[in-house]
């Protein structure tokens, strides 16, 4: 009688636990994407290029063309700029879909305080416009409400809630500056040809006498040429698969958002898992393209 009576009582209790822990299981597909998206959004290589980028063009220009060379100066001046935008974008989102993943494994999520510092620096230097702004902020409030009222994996639901729409904007306002590097990656590549080839034809132009002015410049302008062309298809190949890792990240957030009401069912959690895996693959072929 006293075992039968244990066993009734006990059983509950470990269906309990067991249910728990299989909760707790399930929700490793909410961490795995959290920390590949983490991964993948705090991949700065090709932002550090489009910083980059007009004083490569500004090399490849001729030094008679000062009009060229003040404009790319100017330009070079705004992506200063927009580094710092960036920067605040890429730390944001990391730091966010770290944080998801913490508490998707029931562990308090930690948080830096910097990333405030750097959006009122960056607001007040006017590098960054207020609805920005005010997105990367909404975004940080969504994770310090999360650690101040300890939310972890019982309202994870709410956290994914208050965070989808200015994570959403965070993440579209990356998209279009990535846009807008594989635009002017277009017209540095072109400059780039354009100036070698230049060089090469300086170079092979014919004397009186009939024999090239400058064979030996005109041959090491051809092989500067053929050693920087490897670089620009890597990037002409990486930034359209970085600007899909983040549609990726995107639309796998805006799935959770539309059905936070039951992340922790199976159907919810399997296409989250696909979500993650196209991540990867995109990720995945940025870095191939190094």
């Amino acid at each position: 009688m006293g075992d039968k009576l244990f066993n009734s009582m006990t059983r509950p209790a470990v269906l309990a636990i067991a249910l728990i822990l299989t909760g707790c299981a399930n929700l490793g597909a909410i961490q795995e994407f959290g920390r590949m998206s983490a991964d993948g959004a705090s991949y700065t290589r090709l932002s550090d290029d489009y910083v980059q980028s007009p004083e490569v063009r500004k090399a490849f220009t001729f030094r008679a063309d000062t009009a060229q060379r003040d404009n790319l100066g100017r330009v070079a001046e705004e992506r200063k700029k927009q580094s710092a935008e960036l920067a605040i974008y890429h730390k944001s989102i990391s730091d966010y879909m770290n944080a998801l993943a913490d508490l998707a494994g029931d562990e308090t999520p930690s948080f830096d305080p910097e990333l405030d510092a750097m959006v009122d620096a960056a607001a007040e230097a006017r590098y960054l416009t207020e609805e920005k702004a005010e997105a990367v902020r909404a975004l940080g409030k969504a994770l310090t409400n999360a650690i101040a009222s300890a939310y972890q994996q019982r309202e994870l639901q709410q956290v994914i809630e208050n965070a989808n729409a200015p994570l959403q904007k965070v993440i579209g306002s990356m998209i279009v500056m990535m846009e807008g590097f594989a635009e002017s990656l277009d017209t540095e590549h072109t400059v780039f040809v354009s100036y070698h080839q230049t060089l090469i034809g300086m170079g092979e132009e014919k004397g009186q006498d009939g024999t090239m002015r400058e064979p030996v410049a005109a041959q090491m302008a051809y092989a500067n040429l053929e050693l920087g062309k490897p670089a620009y298809a890597a990037r002409a190949r990486a930034i359209p698969k970085y600007i899909e890792t983040l549609q990726k990240i995107a639309a796998a957030h805006q799935s959770l958002y539309d059905n936070r009401h039951r992340i922790s069912d199976k159907e919810v959690l399997s296409q989250l898992a696909r979500h993650t895996r196209q991540i990867r693959a995109a990720y995945v072929a940025v870095r191939a393209a190094e």
